[in-house]
């Protein structure tokens, strides 16, 4: 939805679905990574310290909505929507999609 939401804004570059593409896929192979390592390396304690690290971490980007990094001028358009998608996507989810995984069975 965001990727429909963002695109308009880069009209001009042909990449821009490639970009997003890209972005979603690096960040569900980091999310595997991320819930693996915790689930395994940290305690059932360490992993709530963790969770709540990166909640508080995120808490500052709930309020971004996208128009902060809305295109001025064409330069590095790549550039610009991996940053976009990264403060309005990655910062919002990061911090629950492990606990998710893990609370609902995961595999171990």
């Amino acid at each position: 939805m965001i990727g429909k939401r963002i695109l308009p804004w880069f009209r001009r570059y042909a990449g821009g679905v490639d970009t997003c593409m890209l972005f979603f896929q690096v960040a569900l192979l980091g999310g595997y990574a991320y819930a693996h390592w915790i689930s395994t390396r940290l305690t059932p304690r360490r992993q709530v310290i963790a969770h709540l690290v990166l909640i508080a971490a995120a808490l500052p980007f709930l309020r971004c909505t996208g128009q902060e990094f809305r295109p001025v001028d064409p330069e590095h358009p790549a550039a610009r929507i991996l940053l976009l998608l990264a403060f309005t996507v990655l910062m919002r989810t990061s911090s629950c999609r492990p606990r998710v995984r893990s609370c609902s069975g995961g595999f171990r």
